[in-house]
């Protein structure tokens, strides 16, 4: 008895000496650290050996109550975010081709039109009046030509004149196709099928070409493009499995349309792109974050990171749960982790992936210590994807 006593005074006076106001030295201090943990491994082995031979004998002793959990096999995923905007290939600013008063708007906000359709009339009068003195100089010109040819054929005039009626009647040709390209040019439509989705200006406002009039999106090819930094290039191909994250919205599996052959020097990323599907809660400009897989393994056993433990030899370990006899006991068992993720950890060597491991309670155990489990015993997660 009086050895036990000794054990539980000397971390006391340990205590108290490294609470004295005189600063010690680093490499004491991590000394009289080491010593009070082998001290409390030491103490804690013979607190279990006594709460053995108690529960032994004594029927109302209550073991510490924990939960365990059953260690299985399973694939192990962990993934990298990058922020990414929503783009399309259809999403059009109209800009009119000439300026003037828009005379007529033939569509709504929310309207569906196809290509080539009308949108909107800008005023032509102007051009229309170029039209008629236009077709009314061609019509001059051709028969100037005419007369001027026959003159020709009869050996009467010379050829200056018949190639210059020719050339007249030429030049005014080409100036009533250019009215008429003028008079198209006032009517604005559509460059594609899609919906009409701003309407910027009203009738009787000045449209001009500095000033998107209309703006037209076709939602039926979407893509969301992002930034990765130069790090992560041995992860990333043309192909390879993403995940996309919008708020509010289900998670969106799909992969990596292209990859950019270009890093952009002045934040040393290069960018990619993720097809998406279409759909109405999915819009051009739309901020999400997408997830790529940076190492992926097969069958390996994955605990909670939160269950793994170091001892005084700094050496990670677990406590599982046994059975001996009708006791069920903790036994401290030291193990190697791997990679981690979202809150899952991969281990290396200790665990074969059958044991019962305590997952709650785990903190106040010493090894060989009785425990009893309540109804907090549940199955590690296969995969955390």
């Amino acid at each position: 008895m009086k050895n036990i006593f000794y054990l539980f005074a000397a971390p006391v006076i340990l205590l108290l000496a490294c609470g004295s106001p005189v600063k010690q030295p680093l490499d004491k201090l991590i000394g009289q650290r080491d010593s009070l943990k082998t001290l409390y491994d030491s103490i804690g082995m013979q607190i279990a050996e006594l709460e053995q031979q108690i529960a032994e004998l004594d029927t109302a002793f209550k073991p510490s109550m924990v939960a365990v959990m059953q260690v299985t096999r399973g694939n192990f995923d962990s993934y990298f975010s990058v922020q990414g905007s929503v783009n399309c290939d259809k999403n059009a600013l109209i800009l009119p081709e000439i300026p003037g008063i828009v005379r007529s708007i033939f569509v709504r906000e929310g309207d569906r039109v196809s290509e080539g359709q009308k949108l909107m009339q800008i005023d032509d009068v102007l051009i229309r009046e170029q039209w008629q003195q236009a077709e009314l100089n061609l019509s001059l010109a051709r028969d100037l030509f005419a007369r001027q040819e026959a003159l020709w054929k009869q050996k009467i005039g010379s050829e200056v004149q018949f190639l210059q009626a020719k050339n007249n009647m030429e030049n005014a040709e080409k100036a009533v196709e250019m009215v008429k390209t003028q008079l198209n040019k006032s009517i604005v439509t559509a460059p594609f099928s899609g919906t009409v989705d701003k309407v910027n200006v009203k009738i009787g406002e000045m449209a001009t070409q500095m000033m998107p009039v209309l703006q037209i999106v076709d939602l039926g090819n979407m893509y969301i493009e992002a930034d990765v930094s130069e790090n992560y290039l041995a992860f990333v191909n043309n192909g390879s499995k993403v995940q996309v994250l919008f708020p509010g919205m289900d998670t969106i599996q799909s992969a990596v349309k292209r990859v950019s052959n270009i890093i952009k020097p002045e934040n040393r990323t290069f960018e990619i792109t993720v097809d998406l599907p279409s759909g109405n809660l999915i819009k051009p400009n739309l901020v999400g974050s997408v997830r790529l897989n940076d190492y992926h393994a097969d069958s390996v056993v994955i605990i909670p990171s939160s269950i793994i433990m170091r001892d005084a030899e700094n050496r990670e370990f677990v406590f599982a749960a046994i059975s001996e006899g009708e006791l069920m006991k903790a036994k401290k068992v030291i193990i190697e982790s791997g990679r981690a993720y979202n809150g899952q950890s991969i281990v290396l060597s200790g665990l074969s992936g059958q044991e019962m491991v305590v997952s709650q309670g785990a903190r106040k155990l010493v090894d060989g210590q009785v425990i009893r489990t309540g109804n907090g015993t549940e199955p590690v997660a296969a995969s955390r994807n």
